[in-house]
């Protein structure tokens, strides 16, 4: 969830659909109703998941922080989701070092240029450019790709 508006529109929805029911009396075949229920709108898995992961948070909040309800529901999410990756704008990374602190700028600046490691990678050499570090270029192919947990490429 990106905002705390995010959650309160996922708590209405599940509020209209959970009712007046207890925490205690929320089971397996109301998650499964709330399932049914999403599917039959036409929502993708992603979306199912946002809210099936709200609920499952809200229960474990009850039971482990609020200690309201002694065992909740297995929630498992739903296979079919694939997370995205996403790629920062040129205009994006510079805001995000101008917000920066000087001593973590210089860090941001080495995992943007450096793609988070995957471009080129530093390694110690006695044989460098007098600070003990130089340059190893990766070429390209030879990382294995990012892969989602079904094995799928992103």
């Amino acid at each position: 969830m990106r905002s705390v508006s995010d959650v309160r529109r996922v708590l209405r929805f599940l509020h209209a659909c959970l009712g007046n029911a207890m925490l205690d009396q929320i089971k397996g075949d109301k998650t499964w109703g709330i399932l049914q229920g999403e599917f039959e709108r036409g929502n993708k898995p992603a979306a199912v998941n946002r809210r099936l992961s709200v609920l499952r948070n809200l229960l474990r909040m009850a039971r482990d922080e609020w200690q309201w309800i002694d065992t909740i529901p297995k929630i498992r999410m739903l296979k079919g989701e694939i997370e995205r990756d996403r790629w920062l704008t040129r205009a994006e990374a510079d805001r995000l070092i101008a917000c920066c602190a000087p001593h973590l700028a210089a860090v941001v600046r080495y995992a943007l240029a450096t793609a988070g490691g995957q471009v080129a990678a530093p390694r110690k050499s006695p044989a460098s450019n007098g600070n003990g570090w130089t340059w190893r270029a990766i070429p390209p192919g030879s990382t294995r790709p990012r892969t989602a947990r079904r094995g799928e490429f992103r």
